[in-house]
C-alpha cells in the first residue's frame, strides 16, 4: 500500500471523506478501526469519517463518534479520527466538516443542509463539495437557498471520482480560482480496496501536542481563513490518454511511459535489470525444460523392447 512519508514537523496529512459500514454503501465489517488502521498504513495522521446521513439521522455518527472516543490524548501519537457527515445541497452530495450528532438540527427532510446553517458552537460549517458531481449545482455564495460550499474535492479516489477529475480537472481548478475554494483531497474509502490516490496537506505549527477535537477545529478554521491557500494536495500520477477509443489502445502505453517518468535514476535501473533477467532467464528455463523431456523421451525409448526381442 502506498504510504506518504513528510517530513516537516508542521504539515498534517488529512483525508477528508471516508465512510464506515455505518453508510449504507459501506462494507460489512469496516468499522472505524479498520478505518483507522487504513488511515495508518497510507501515512495520513488525520481521517474525517463523513458517513452518509441517515434518514433517522444519528445513528449515521455512530461509528465516527466510537473513533473519537478512542483517539489518543495528543494527536502526534496514531492516527486521529475527525468527524463529519456526508448529506445533500443543492441536489449534490457534499462532507459537512466538524459536524456531530449534537449538530443534527443542520438537516432537514431528506438530509439536506439547511441554509444558513451554524455547528452547535456557532461557528459555519465547513461544506465540501464532493466530486462526482453536477457541478452547475454547485452551492456557491450568494445563493440565498444554500449554505455555501467553501472547499471542493480536486481528486476522489472513487472510480467515477477518479473519472471526472479527469474529464472535468481544468473546470474544478477554475472554480477554485475563481470562487476562492480550498482544494481538499479525499479517498472516498468505503471498506473496498488497499490504495490511497491523493493526500492533502494543513500546516499546523505544534500539532502533534493538541488533543486531536483541537486539530480537527485547528484544520477546519484554517480551510475558513486561508480557502485556496489552507491545503497542499500530493496526487499519484494518473497517464490521461485522452478520448475513450484512444485509452483502449494507449493505456498500457501511457502507464509505462508514466511509470517511468515519475521513478527514480536507481528504481529505472532496477526495472531494466529484472527486465533483462526475466528476458535471460525465460528462453533458458524454456532450453532446460525442452532439453529433459528430450532426455526423458529417450530414455523411455531406450528401455522399449524391439520386436526382434519380442520374438
Amino acid at each position: 500500500m502506498a504510504r506518504l512519508q513528510v517530513y516537516d514537523p508542521e504539515l498534517v496529512v488529512v483525508d477528508f471523506h471516508s465512510h464506515t459500514q455505518a453508510s449504507h454503501d459501506g462494507r460489512p465489517g469496516f468499522g472505524v478501526e479498520q478505518n483507522r488502521a487504513w488511515h495508518q498504513k497510507a501515512g495520513y495522521h488525520v481521517a474525517y469519517v463523513t458517513d452518509h446521513l441517515s434518514p433517522e439521522g444519528a445513528p449515521s455518527w455512530a461509528e465516527a463518534e466510537r473513533g473519537r472516543a478512542a483517539n489518543p490524548a495528543r494527536a502526534g501519537e496514531r492516527t486521529i479520527i475527525a468527524v463529519g457527515i456526508e448529506a445533500h445541497s443543492n441536489g449534490t452530495h457534499v462532507n459537512v466538516l466538524g459536524a456531530h450528532a449534537a449538530d443534527l438540527a443542520l438537516f432537514g427532510p431528506a438530509d439536506h443542509l439547511k441554509a444558513n446553517a451554524r455547528l452547535a458552537g456557532g461557528a459555519p460549517p465547513v461544506v465540501l463539495q464532493t466530486i462526482p458531481a453536477d457541478l452547475a449545482n454547485f452551492a456557491r455564495e450568494g445563493l440565498d437557498s444554500v449554505t455555501p460550499s467553501i472547499a471542493i474535492e480536486v481528486n476522489d479516489a472513487a472510480p467515477r471520482g477518479l473519472a471526472q477529475n479527469l474529464r472535468d480537472r481544468p473546470r474544478i481548478l477554475r472554480m477554485v480560482d475563481s470562487l476562492n475554494l480550498a482544494p481538499l483531497a479525499a479517498s472516498d474509502n468505503h471498506g473496498f480496496g488497499s490504495t490511497a490516490a491523493a493526500w492533502s496537506l494543513v500546516r499546523i505549527p505544534g500539532w502533534r501536542q493538541l488533543p486531536p477535537d483541537t486539530l480537527a477545529a485547528r484544520i477546519e478554521q484554517a480551510i475558513r481563513m486561508q480557502r485556496r491557500f489552507a491545503v497542499r494536495t500530493i496526487e499519484r500520477r494518473t497517464p490521461q490518454v485522452g478520448p475513450p477509443v484512444s485509452e483502449l489502445v494507449f493505456t498500457i502505453p501511457a502507464m509505462l511511459y508514466d511509470l517511468n517518468a515519475s521513478i527514480s535514476a536507481m528504481e529505472r535501473l532496477s526495472w531494466i535489470i529484472w527486465v533483462w533477467g526475466l528476458a535471460f532467464i525465460g528462453p533458458w528455463a524454456r532450453f532446460v525444460f525442452l532439453r529433459r523431456m528430450a532426455l526423458r523421451r529417450i530414455a523411455r525409448d531406450a528401455r522399449m523392447p524391439t520386436v526382434t526381442e519380442e520374438l
